[in-house]
């Protein structure tokens, strides 16, 4: 996971960020995007549907490192609940007071 402790976007602000700012996020860190998960928030990861693109207005709600160098983002058509997030901030050790990931 992109966002689990010790790897590139842990407790940074991405949660709910379009394609987009994630993509500029992680080329910064010297990561490519190989593909896109694309499903709703609370769908099972077995429910997704991978694709090489997305358009970048999609919501990023998670993402993991497939190889090196390289990312899977999992997209949205919506962005995730704002209880959600919190809760998976609190999951991580993450701050969930401010932010555009942990909006109260």
């Amino acid at each position: 996971m992109l966002h689990a402790p010790k790897e590139p976007l842990h407790c940074a602000p991405f949660y709910n960020l379009r394609v987009s700012e994630v993509r500029q996020s992680l080329a910064g860190l010297g990561l490519a995007i190989s593909e896109f998960s694309v499903k709703e928030p609370g769908e099972r990861g077995a429910d997704a549907e991978a694709r090489p693109s997305v358009p970048d207005s999609m919501y990023v709600t998670g993402g993991a490192l497939s190889e090196y160098g390289k990312a899977v983002l999992v997209v949205s058509e919506a962005p995730m609940p704002d209880t959600l997030v919190r809760t998976l901030l609190r999951k991580e050790g993450c701050p969930t007071d401010g932010g555009p990931t942990a909006r109260s």
